[in-house]
């Protein structure tokens, strides 16, 4: 789940043990502009924050990849 509170984009993930997360937000054009890795995480949920004040407004990608697995979300940015 992804949510956005001012300049900050929060993401929450269900993190399995022992795997690592890697979370991309990407612009509308495909480029990557921000990305994390969660190396070898506790299991449970997880939340990471980025800062989204540096970008222009418009739609962006959050993708979350783990095991294998990937979801995608867009969100808008409006300053």
């Amino acid at each position: 789940m992804t949510t956005l509170h001012g300049t900050r984009l929060a993401v929450t993930y269900h993190a399995v043990a022992g795997a690592s997360a890697r979370i991309s937000l990407v612009d509308i054009a495909g480029k990557t502009v921000r990305s994390f890795v969660d190396e070898n995480s506790a299991v449970g949920s997880r939340s990471v924050s980025l800062d989204v004040r540096n970008l222009r407004r418009g739609t962006y990608f959050v993708t979350v990849e783990r095991n294998g697995s990937r979801e995608t979300q867009s969100i808008t940015i409006v300053h």
